[in-house]
């Protein structure tokens, strides 16, 4: 898929589009979920004051919770579209934000943490975000990648993006993250469960979640998922890792 759509996507939008992304992460079915990853990444990172590296912010709203929780915080983004939105709605926030394909970072050990929060899946080339971050941290920096996982490229909503805006979706399942990290040489490499896959679901998704809804309905299925989520982050948990000092 072209890089170029993904620096078009913003600026594509429609108005009803817009405003979604001007009110997330409040605007989605999924506002919960967004929330609950930010309670998390909040406790797994170090405490501010730190400089903090978000990349692939989009509209910024997770650049904006860094900076309000004391962060001094930089948001990316490959979108001029994005980067512009991102400041006139964040624009009391304290973040800053730039334009800036996360695959030729131009940074040089300026940042103490770097955020990869659900836009990996969109790189022509992971491994070259991952680099390029242990290369933008500080020695001792940690970076936190939160990904949707395995199957995500044949989810519907990937799906309907590819085929109507042309951008990259992959998987990335935590056990792709571990790999590039190592590769890129960081070290003390955690994956703890995603927090918002804890929760007792109300409708158990998946394909084998629904053979056990079908045999042993929903309650059953969505107990034995939110267990299988809690002891298993490998299929989609949250990512963390250092540079050596």
């Amino acid at each position: 898929m072209s890089k170029q759509a993904e620096i078009d996507y913003f600026g594509q939008m429609s108005e009803q589009a817009r405003d979604f992304v001007r009110r997330k992460p409040f605007s989605a079915d999924q506002r919960g979920a967004y929330l609950l990853d930010m309670g998390q990444l909040l406790t797994v990172i170090r405490k501010p004051p730190a400089r903090l590296l978000d990349l692939g912010c989009g509209s910024g709203w997770t650049s904006a919770m860094f900076a309000l929780s004391g962060y001094e915080v930089l948001g990316v983004d490959i979108a001029p579209a994005a980067i512009k939105l991102a400041g006139d709605i964040n624009a009391g926030s304290g973040a800053r934000f730039s334009v800036c394909d996360f695959e030729a970072l131009p940074f040089q050990n300026e940042f103490d943490i770097a955020i990869l929060y659900d836009c990996l899946h969109h790189a022509e080339s992971p491994g070259a975000v991952i680099s390029q971050v242990f290369k933008a941290l500080k020695p001792g920096g940690e970076i936190a990648v939160v990904e949707p996982g395995k199957g995500h490229h044949m989810s519907t909503t990937a799906q309907q993006a590819i085929r109507e805006c042309g951008v990259t979706e992959r998987d990335m399942p935590p056990a792709l993250t571990r790999k590039l990290l190592m590769e890129a040489d960081f070290r003390q490499i955690r994956t703890f469960p995603r927090v918002q896959y804890q929760l007792h679901e109300p409708e158990p998704t998946g394909r084998v979640a629904g053979l056990v809804s079908r045999l042993l309905g929903r309650s059953i299925a969505a107990l034995a998922k939110n267990l299988k989520n809690s002891i298993m982050p490998g299929i989609n948990g949250i990512v963390t890792a250092q540079k050596q000092a």
